[in-house]
């Protein structure tokens, strides 16, 4: 490593520089002050107040202990610092601020400019688009008007929100110890995941894609046209998925779920998890068995998709659209304007207005 005539990066001065070709990569440090090149640097200093520059490239930084500066600059970046209060400037690109190995809770607002207990110290954030909360303690992550990356894994109650943006938020966990999280999408096209444990997830104006995950969740989509799902693959009773306002695709998983449609056109999508199709009547108003899914209970919906298996698809009084998938299946539209896609197979389709030329019936009528 060479030092060189003195440079500037976001208005340090900057006295070490690594564009020596014969320097390692990871690039380790015990100085003040450090100059990453135009690759992707990983770059580590040791205990003291370190100024730590990332150059071009999407760098990996990590201030170690003492009141640090990291300085991304143009790139998508990753910044880490230890105990002491830093600052963060991320630059051009997607920068992400990661305390996951925070000693104390970890509240960050990026919508704030000054000092924030991150549970390393009060550190200053700006130009940070993503944050990586503590494994060991609970978060509250709150975005602004960008597009945020917001990340938990741990067992902790965590508050989550994104706030404006189209936002990608996620809180895993062990489904034995999972906590109650929170995670709001809020404005704009958002993509928001929950691990284990009870959850409450809300989208928001925009057209969202929500998972619940495992556990016991409610998940809610808000004005905009969602795809929703309780993603409970391991079939936990309970979960309950709210479409809102918009046309909205409900996926059914394994397990006894209330599915709700509310304002708009909205479909409830079917995976078989027994071996059998789905057997689903839209003008039942109570809990019934879909054999391919569980028990649930539909309310506000208007359309089925059914499985590869054999389904059995009724529709009701109003308006329905029915879909089968590759075996043979029933479907009947009762009343209402209706249209029914058998998918492959010879199927049988009643009461339809409309069936499309893919479809094979055995009857229309």
């Amino acid at each position: 490593m060479r030092s060189s005539e003195p440079k500037k990066c976001g208005g340090q001065v900057v006295t070490v520089d690594l564009n020596d070709p014969d320097a390692p990569d990871p690039l380790r440090s015990e100085s003040d002050v450090v100059l990453g090149t135009v690759a992707n640097d990983s770059i580590a200093t040791g205990p003291g107040d370190d100024v730590v520059c990332g150059g071009l490239g999407g760098d990996g930084i990590n201030g170690g202990l003492g009141d640090d500066v990291l300085i991304g600059g143009p790139g998508d970046d990753f910044l880490s610092a230890g105990a002491g209060d830093d600052l963060y400037l991320g630059g051009p690109g997607k920068d992400v601020a990661s305390f996951e190995f925070a000693v104390a809770p970890v509240e960050v607002d990026l919508r704030l400019r000054g000092p924030q207990d991150t549970g390393w110290g009060a550190d200053t954030l700006h130009e940070v688009e993503g944050i990586i909360g503590s494994d060991n303690f609970a978060n509250r992550l709150v975005g602004d008007a960008s597009d945020n990356y917001l990340h938990v894994f741990n067992s902790e109650d965590n508050d989550l929100q994104g706030r404006g943006g189209d936002d990608s938020i996620f809180a895993g966990g062990d489904v034995g110890r999972g906590g109650a999280n929170e995670l709001w999408g809020g404005r704009g096209d958002d993509n928001v995941h929950a691990g284990g444990g009870t959850d409450r997830v809300f989208g928001g104006p925009g057209d969202d894609v929500l998972c619940g995950g495992t556990g016991v969740d409610v998940a809610g989509g808000g004005p905009g046209n969602d795809v929703l799902s309780s993603c409970d693959w391991l079939g936990h009773p309970g979960d309950q998925v709210y479409g809102g306002a918009g046309n909205d695709l409900l996926r059914s998983a394994e397990g006894d779920e209330v599915l709700v449609g509310g304002d708009g056109f909205d479909e409830v999508r079917y995976t078989s998890w027994t071996g059998l199709g789905a057997t689903v009547d839209l003008a039942l108003r109570g809990p019934q068995d879909t054999r391919a899914a569980g028990i649930d209970h539909l309310v506000g919906i208007e359309g089925l998709i059914g499985t590869d298996e054999g389904d059995v698809l009724l529709g009701d009084d109003g308006p329905n659209a029915l879909a089968g998938g590759r075996g043979p299946d029933l479907l009947d539209g009762r009343g209402g304007v209706d249209t029914c896609d058998g998918g492959g197979g010879v199927n049988e389709i009643v009461g339809c207005e409309e069936t499309p030329e893919s479809s094979t019936p055995a009857t229309a009528r």
